[in-house]
This record gives C-alpha cells, structure tokens and sequence, in this order.
C-alpha cells in the first residue's frame, strides 16, 4: 500500500508540473501514471473523460466525491479524469490527447461523461458512455434504476475481484442517492 507522504510527493510533483507548464498533463502521461501506480497498489484504473461545460460531468464529479463512492473506488481504482472537448471554451484545461483516448476506449461519439475501466498494463476491461445507441435521453451519472444496474454491471464484469457484498453496499448507496433526488424533484 502506498503510504500518504508517499501520495503528497506525486501529487506536489503533478502540481508543480501543471502549474510550471501552465497546462494539466497529457492524457497519455496521466495515464502511464494512473497504470503504474495501479500496478504497484493491485488495483484497476477507472478513467473519466469530462469537460468544464459539461453539467452532467459536474454531476458526476460531486457523486464520485460522496464518501461512500470515494472510498469504495479508492479501495479497487485509481482514478484518473481527462479533460476533453474543451477546445472552443477552455483549451488550457484539456489534457492534450485526451480527445483520441477517448474515441480510442469509448468510442468516437462526443457524449460525455464516458467511463473507462483498464487494468494496469493499460487494457480496457470495461467502458460506459453518457449516452448509448438506442437511448433517447443521455444516462445521466447516478440517476435512475437503469444507470444504477448498468454501472454496477459495468464494475462487476469489468472488476470481478470486487466482492459482491461491496457491490450490494453500493447499490444500497446509489439506491438510496437516486431515491432522494427524485423525492426532491417532486
């Protein structure tokens, strides 16, 4: 396991690289990165593509921020989060390559967020993507039965090590986050 000072030193070592470049670190980078480190923990890498404009992938960073989801994918994932499609609003976010990483893992369609899981030596085990061919409406992140079981699905097949008793505790989680917000749109 990887110690805390140990995490502080690559993540001021992240920050002085972005803050020396102007610029986050190339999405091939951050992902060598995410693999190696993933590699040393036994873990997967559970990448997200987003944009600054993209409200569901607002959403979805405030979700994967609850504690429950936090410490549930930090117990079987690196997480790392690209930035892409930023070119006309916020070039300066969009981790260069990004764009071709994830038409490479999730395909060319521009929705957003999409979900990649890969295992360390960088192979896709599993993608989800914002919307689906024959979907009407786009899956938002955490909202509904649907995305709840296509999520878990994705987790599952993709990371069968997960034991299912920490699935059920997530789906309990996300059941109970769904439910309240639909209470609170009513």
């Amino acid at each position: 396991m990887i110690s805390r000072s140990s995490l502080a030193c690559v993540a001021f070592a992240l920050l002085v690289g972005y803050a020396s470049a102007g610029r986050p670190p190339s999405a091939k980078a951050a992902l060598a990165a995410s693999m190696k480190q993933a590699k040393k923990e036994g873990k997967q890498v559970l990448v997200m593509f987003k944009a600054s404009w993209c409200g569901p992938c607002q959403k979805a960073q405030e979700y994967l921020q609850k504690p429950t989801l936090a410490r549930f994918i930090d117990k079987y994932y690196v997480l790392v989060k690209l930035d892409c499609l930023e070119k006309k609003n916020r070039p300066d976010l969009e981790n260069e390559g990004a764009d071709s990483e994830k038409a490479r893992l999730c395909g060319v369609k521009p929705s957003l967020p999409s979900f990649a899981i890969l295992d360390s030596d960088g192979a896709l085990k599993w993608d989800f993507v914002g919307r689906r061919d024959g979907l009407e409406k786009p899956m938002n992140f955490g909202e509904g039965k649907g995305f709840i079981g296509l999520f878990l699905l994705m987790l599952h097949q993709a990371s069968p090590k997960i034991p299912m008793s920490d699935l059920r505790q997530l789906r309990s989680f996300m059941d109970a986050q769904s439910d309240a917000r639909m209470k609170s749109a009513r």
